[in-house]
């Protein structure tokens, strides 16, 4: 997802995992495994710290919060609502 922080920062967080989470649930970064997903400044600047999901399904909005710093030690802190986009993702 990609959420606006302010006029001049876009934060993209992917997670990847199914999108049916029951109970809340939060992710760490970085992702040393390779198998959670990633947080960055767009378009390339890793992000450590946290995202809380309090609710994912595909019937509804995804709801959550973050607490994210830079490699400078900025601190990005925030919620989010996003909608479902049916678009394509290819891989490759």
């Amino acid at each position: 997802m990609l959420i606006p922080y302010d006029s001049m920062t876009t934060i993209s967080i992917s997670i990847w995992q199914s999108p049916d989470i029951k109970l809340p649930v939060t992710f760490s970064f970085p992702d040393d495994t390779g198998q959670i997903g990633f947080a960055y400044l767009h378009p390339e600047n890793p992000l450590s710290g946290k995202v809380s999901f309090l609710r994912v399904g595909e019937a509804g909005p995804v709801e959550g919060r973050f607490d994210l710093r830079d490699e400078n030690g900025k601190r990005f802190i925030g919620k989010f609502k996003a909608e479902w986009d049916n678009g394509t993702v290819m891989c490759g």
